[in-house]
């Protein structure tokens, strides 16, 4: 097994981040600063190395499937078959992805609730 070099104290000046490179082994460090009322944002980061806007692509990436099939599963089995609206919708939630969906439960939904009661 190599052994480490022999160091003269003189040869390396001895602070917090080569003290460690002195011994042969490197140490990654990192001061992270935590304000008051940005905890969630600065857990993500000591966690996850990802800032606030990583964070929220994050959890559309995690959330969008399951708003789209949320949407997609309730126009199926709630919207009434009479006419091209289910079809329609139907349409508008695969082609729109997400966008499509958050339509369907923010613009339809409403209304065929108010309009037929389910």
């Amino acid at each position: 097994m190599p052994t480490l070099p022999e160091l003269d104290s003189k040869q390396i000046e001895m602070t917090p981040n080569n003290a460690v490179e002195a011994t042969g082994y490197r140490r990654l460090t990192a001061d992270v600063q935590i304000k008051k009322g940005d905890r969630m944002s600065s857990l993500a980061f000591i966690f996850f190395n990802i800032g606030p806007s990583e964070l929220l692509i994050v959890l559309l990436i995690m959330i969008g499937p399951i708003i789209w099939l949320r949407s997609l599963i309730d126009c199926l089995m709630n919207e009434p078959s009479e006419g091209n609206d289910k079809i329609v919708w139907l349409l508008i939630i695969i082609f729109l992805s997400l966008l499509g969906a958050l339509l369907y439960l923010t613009v339809r939904r409403p209304t065929r609730i108010k309009k037929y009661g389910k």
